[in-house]
């Protein structure tokens, strides 16, 4: 595997050594995991309807996200799909770093919504280790807002 120092030496903006730092220190155990601001009561989690996928499955990552802070939240979440040490970055799921703009209403309940649903496609392609990352970001990307949320998958 890379280190992070490895992961983060390709990239060119600061705004994908922000995500790929989040992500490297969440799958290389061996560092620190950045530190979450305070707060957990600002968080989002990623929900997947199934983790092994075969040709003909319905496929459905949904994201749950919650504010039960007194305060207003401005963040950016950001979903990454991660097959073999290669980045997908949503909403625009190319190789390039994307994120969603997000604003939390103080006292927002649980909500929830679909980032993507397909039926899976006849292939002769496989993969143990799929994983999606999911968190949240202060808007200049400085800080992880609450937890940083991972599923592993295969197809």
């Amino acid at each position: 595997h890379d280190t992070v120092d490895k992961v983060n030496a390709g990239f060119a903006t600061e705004v994908t050594r922000a995500a790929v730092a989040a992500v490297a220190f969440m799958a290389y155990p061996a560092h620190s995991p950045p530190t979450p601001t305070p707060g957990p009561e600002t968080n989002m989690e990623l929900i997947l309807n199934q983790t092994q996928f075969t040709p003909g499955d319905f496929f459905r990552l949904d994201v749950a996200y919650w504010n039960q802070s007194v305060e207003a939240v401005d963040a950016v979440m950001a979903v990454i799909l991660e097959i073999d040490g290669r980045f997908w970055f949503y909403p625009s799921w190319s190789g390039s770093v994307d994120y969603q703009p997000m604003y939390f209403p103080a006292d927002l309940d649980r909500s929830e919504e679909t980032i993507v649903e397909f039926v899976w496609p006849e292939s002769t392609l496989h993969n143990d280790n799929a994983r999606f990352w999911g968190f949240l970001m202060t808007p200049d990307l400085s800080a992880v807002i609450g937890e940083v949320d991972q599923i592993m998958w295969r197809f």
